[in-house]
């Protein structure tokens, strides 16, 4: 019984054909002196060589073949499940202090609560150590063996650099700890190189990758629910339940950010949705052509339209652009799998059409606002502000304004008040017109010269005044001990006032050059963010400035260029773009190494998946992964890595590189390999050498034998 159960393990795998093979060719060179024995030999191989010119992904009724199964128990994927499918969908809140008031261009109050994101880092900890744990374990009481690849270097360097960054970081409580709005610590950074290494390892037992798919499906089918709810403007989190759910109190009252109607899902942020979608759906796809059974490929259909009416109605430009190019990246790998049965051909047309009927029609429920944020994101015009720039100095204020310049101070009158007065860069006094008190103890003036339309008011007792200028209020004061317990009652230098207990110095932002210096609004506003990020990467090359720091290496203490890409009253807490994150925050060395692990594993499924017969489960699941691996870096150019949704990358990364390495080790006759004529040819030739050699001293022993008798 032992050994049937054996034999269907090699037939299932490809083993048993690839020792068969082995096999006769050895036997073809032991037996080479015995002419019956080379005969046998040859017609062996014929049957071979047939199968390996033959077409080879499925027969037509498209049924995949399966590994054999020795799954790891339940309590080994763990972790994986649980960072897959259910820690994305924590949502519970919690209260605490940023302690950020220790920069001077935060807000004084620190007190906030986090719904989507702490709790996730917590569980995302948990989960890593329990990896970790469990390599132990399948190492020294299973005798597991690990697996090593020389792939797995740069993903060892980025996760090595990350932990140093964390030592040398401008703020090592925040990389140790997480921060406001992020929750991104160190720790989290080194569990996604754990992930990588454990998800690859643990897919090695044939039938692994399956047991994990179906709880994949389990925790995706569970935020589709919720997406849908969001969509139909029925929020699951608005219902009592809901509110239960994140707070512990059904009548918690919460009040949302996103208008109703446009889904969030649990991932802090609709654009997070389209990241989310572009990862899950090529994996549904993958898993519609891989499953036998057909309800499962009807409900993954369902849930796979479901998921783009989600990532339509969240308006995510980014994923819905990114999720159509890995499609098409999709098809061109499987197009022997799509084109050779008609069936699946149509099915695939009628999928593209409905898709795109779906876009239409939540475009059109939705006021048109899909097409016109897709328009705007290849609008590309170069921009002009008037107000270039602002610095606070110890006896004026210096405005730079349309390439000149003209200074404010605030002057102390006879009568204990204060007064304003204007020069221009040449020292020149600027005519005034003001309004004389009206009783409250406010002047309101304006600047008579066309070069700066200006107006101003001012409490005449003393306090600070305010420029309206473009539009925007600049309040500015030379007695900010009034305001703030962080400066010196001796400092009667000017700085920036921002009402309560703000006040800090302005410095000159000089013009860095860059293309996004002259579009500040580009990509939805991005530009500003990535034009004062890109300097960064120079003067953080190394180690960067730490992780969870960006907040901090960021100058949110440009004012005038916050307002003029309309991030008004805003603070830049990451950059919209997880590639200036990660060089910004751990070094552009540790992303370089990021880089070159991500091309690394594309090169290798390219070689793999091309040519592929697509016959086999894990191929097809393969394909699928890589695809959404390709959607999500692609994405990741205008969006930021985060806790909602990175592990999901990380553990699909590892399936990837597990699966790649599973099949070049086990599987590697489902690639098709191109015919090597000259190979044959010269092995042809060789054994026909072989065989005529063989004669030649068969005649001769035979001749000896007679003449000695």
């Amino acid at each position: 019984m032992s050994g049937k159960k054996n034999n269907k393990v090699n037939k299932n795998t490809g083993k048993n054909g690839n020792q068969k093979n082995q096999a006769v060719k050895n036997n073809a060179a032991k037996n080479n002196a015995n002419k019956n024995n080379t005969a046998k030999t040859n017609v062996a191989k014929k049957p071979a060589t047939k199968q390996t010119s033959k077409s080879s992904y499925g027969n037509k009724r498209g049924v995949i073949k399966t590994v054999a199964k020795n799954p790891h128990n339940f309590f080994v994927i763990l972790p994986v499940i649980a960072l897959l499918s259910f820690i994305p969908l924590i949502a519970y809140n919690h209260d605490y202090e940023s302690g950020l008031d220790k920069y001077d261009w935060y807000t004084s109050y620190t007190g906030t609560t986090d719904f989507f994101l702490y709790n996730k880092m917590v569980w995302i900890i948990v989960a890593c150590v329990y990896m970790i744990i469990a390599v132990a374990c399948l190492w020294f009481l299973n005798n597991e063996k690990l697996i090593w690849t020389k792939q797995m270097i740069p993903m060892a360097v980025y996760v090595v650099i990350s932990f140093i960054s964390a030592f040398t970081s401008i703020d090592s409580h925040y990389s140790f700890n997480g921060i406001y709005e992020q929750f991104e610590p160190v720790w989290v950074l080194v569990g996604y190189g754990i992930m990588v290494y454990y998800t690859a390892l643990i897919v090695q037992r044939a039938g692994t990758t399956e047991k994990i798919m179906k709880w994949f499906v389990v925790g995706i089918s569970l935020m589709t629910f919720l997406g849908m709810t969001q969509v139909l403007k029925k929020d699951f989190f608005r219902t009592p339940l809901g509110s239960a759910y994140m707070t512990g109190d059904s009548n918690a009252g919460l009040q949302f950010n996103f208008e109703l109607g446009r889904p969030y899902l649990t991932l802090y942020n609709p654009n997070y949705v389209g990241f989310y979608v572009a990862l899950v759906v090529p994996v549904l796809i993958a898993l519609t052509f891989a499953t036998k059974t057909l309800w499962k490929r009807i409900f993954y259909i369902l849930l796979t339209f479901c998921l783009f009416a989600i990532l339509f109605a969240s308006q995510s430009r980014a994923g819905i652009m990114c999720l159509a190019g890995s499609l098409i990246i999709m098809v061109l790998f499987i197009r022997r799998m799509i084109f050779s049965n008609k069936k699946v051909t149509i099915a695939s047309i009628i999928a593209i059409a409905v898709v795109i009927a779906a876009f239409v029609g939540v475009n059109a429920y939705n006021g048109d606002v899909l097409l016109s944020r897709l328009k705007d994101m290849f609008t590309v015009q170069s921009e002009f502000y008037s107000l270039e720039d602002i610095v606070t100095g110890d006896d004026d204020v210096t405005f730079y304004y349309e390439g000149n310049e003209f200074h404010m101070t605030m002057v102390n009158n006879k009568e204990g008040g204060i007064h304003l007065e204007f020069v221009d860069q040449d020292g020149k006094a600027l005519e005034l017109s003001e309004n004389d008190d009206d009783g409250d103890g406010t002047v309101v003036g304006t600047v008579n010269d066309e070069r700066f339309p200006i107006t101003y008011s001012y409490i005449a007792a003393g306090g600070y005044c305010t420029l309206t200028i473009t539009g925007q209020n600049y309040m500015f004061t030379n007695t900010a001990s009034s305001y703030s317990t962080k400066v010196s009652p001796d400092d009667h230098s000017y700085y920036y006032y921002s009402g309560g207990a703000i006040c800090f110095k302005l410095k000159k932002h000089s013009d860095n050059g860059n293309f996004f210096d002259k579009h500040l609004r580009f990509a939805n506003l991005r530009g500003f963010m990535w034009s004062r990020t890109i300097p960064l990467l120079k003067k953080y090359f190394f180690l960067g400035s730490g992780p969870d720091t960006f907040i901090i290496a960021f100058p949110n203490d440009d004012i005038v260029g916050l307002n003029n890409s309309n991030h008004i009253n805003e603070i830049i807490t990451k950059p919209h773009c997880m590639y200036l994150q990660i060089g910004t925050q751990t070094g552009v060395i540790s992303l370089l190494a990021l880089l070159i692990f991500f091309g690394w594993y594309f090169v290798d499924s390219f070689l793999i998946y091309w040519r592929n017969k697509y016959t086999d489960y894990l191929p097809i699941l393969g394909v699928g992964i890589m695809t959404a691996v390709i959607g999500y870096l692609v994405s990741a150019v205008t969006n930021d890595s985060c806790v909602a949704i990175s592990p999901i990358f990380y553990c699909l990364v590892g399936l990837g590189v597990g699966i790649n390495y599973y099949i070049k080790k086990n599987m590697s006759d489902s690639i098709i390999r191109k015919p090597k004529k000259v190979k044959v040819a010269k092995e042809t030739a060789e054994e026909a050498t072989e065989e005529a050699t063989t004669e030649k001293v068969e005649e001769a022993t035979e001749a000896k034998q007679e003449a000695s008798k």
